[in-house]
């Protein structure tokens, strides 16, 4: 996964923080969606810096695309699966079937929440700049 990055800060270490806009749903075109969407919040991110980039350079970032779409599967999927086995399993247990996946459904966080916290300690995601886009 690549994106336009703006180099904001140099870090000790080959490091430098790095602000990124994330896109919009309409992708910039908000004449197709009429306006409805906000647009990308930046995001300051810690990043590798093999290239020697200065504050202020527009650069392109990557992330491992495997390494985000596991999270984002993690966190959208797991929670769903596990609604529809406590909706199975409900009744075996004694819960009527909303109760069991609902509460299936909340204990399908925990393992969100536990990988969030672990990726946090470990400083996330692992970016790099890849490309310099121009000096700034």
């Amino acid at each position: 996964m690549t994106q336009t990055a703006v180099v904001r800060e140099k870090l000790p270490g080959g490091r430098v923080v790095v602000e990124v806009r994330r896109p919009t749903s309409c992708g910039m075109n908000c004449a197709s969606c009429g306006g409805m969407c906000a647009p990308g919040a930046p995001l300051c991110v810690t990043a590798r810096d093999p290239l020697g980039t200065r504050a202020g350079d527009r650069v392109t970032v990557s992330s491992s695309s495997r390494r985000v779409l596991g999270l984002a599967g993690l966190v959208y999927l797991c929670p769903v699966a596990l609604f529809f086995v406590g909706f199975a399993i409900g009744p075996i247990v004694g819960l009527p079937e909303a109760a069991g996946g609902g509460l299936a459904f909340a204990l399908g966080f925990l393992p969100v929440i536990w990988v969030g916290r672990r990726l946090r300690r470990r400083g996330g995601v692992e970016v790099t700049i890849v490309a310099f886009s121009d000096h700034g």
